[in-house]
């Protein structure tokens, strides 16, 4: 039987399994996947600017809504990619952030009657 894991599911299958067999000793090996993994994680990091304030996130794509969430924006806020102020972004658009990426939010302008 072959299972596929990715690196954290690895990660995590391997620290349950050397809590249930505290005997077997952890080899280099075991920490280099971890210090290797970590590794991989602050990698895959980059700074974008969300209202002129630097945020970290992961490279790659994202929904509008998580850019939100990792920036502080409120959820009813629409969220603009700057220099193009004039396109708002829906919530469950999809974006790649490569790293530098800059975005500001405004609360929506309600109609008057």
């Amino acid at each position: 039987m072959i299972f596929l894991l990715d690196l954290c599911q690895a990660e995590r299958f391997l620290a349950i399994f050397l809590a249930q067999n505290p005997n077997i000793m952890k080899a280099g090996i075991i920490m280099n996947f971890n210090n290797e993994h970590e590794n991989n994680h602050r990698n895959n990091m980059v700074i974008i600017a969300v209202n002129e304030r630097s945020v970290s996130i992961h490279r790659g794509q994202h929904l509008v809504s998580e850019v939100k969430v990792a920036g502080d924006v409120p959820s009813t806020d629409i969220l603009y990619k700057m220099p193009d102020y004039e396109v708002a972004l829906n919530d469950d658009d999809k974006i790649i952030i490569h790293g530098g990426e800059s975005f500001k939010s405004s609360a929506p302008s309600g109609a008057s009657s």
